[in-house]
């Protein structure tokens, strides 16, 4: 097993043991599950395994994506791929056309079409995106 393989495993464990305490604990490129903390100690957010970041809707209900159609091809939903496996403080939901999408605090995930570039945070700027917020201890 190769040492960052190992690292995720060990932030896997410790989120699946202490749950959301474990993400007070992170810095800038820690990984957490398959996903990366980005951003510094103002402003930590998570990221995909390729860095780019996630975001939430203000309008999605608990456990329900609204952004579906034209919407998601701006905000595209981070889907869930065979394997994948979620600990708190993720879990997946299932979206109206029956694929699963990764979902934290049971909030659903996105990416943002116009990020072209990992750490980009375009999708800030749209009414209502904010990007998957974390608190980190130490940047």
């Amino acid at each position: 097993m190769s040492k960052s393989a190992f690292a995720a495993l060990v932030v896997t464990l410790l989120c699946a043991a202490f749950g959301a305490l474990a993400m007070n604990h992170l810095m800038a490129d820690d990984f957490v599950g398959k996903f990366k903390v980005m951003g510094n100690a103002e402003a930590p957010f998570l990221a995909d395994e390729k860095g780019m970041s996630l975001y939430t809707f203000d309008k999605d209900p608990e456990g329900k994506s609204t952004c579906v159609a034209a919407c998601a091809e701006h905000f595209p939903p981070v889907l869930v791929v065979e394997g994948d496996m979620a600990m708190a403080p993720f879990s997946f939901i299932t979206r109206d056309d029956g694929k699963r999408q990764w979902a934290i605090e049971n909030r659903p995930m996105y990416l943002h079409a116009k990020d072209t570039a990992p750490g980009q945070t375009n999708g800030r700027a749209v009414e209502g995106w904010t990007t998957v917020k974390v608190a980190a201890h130490e940047m």
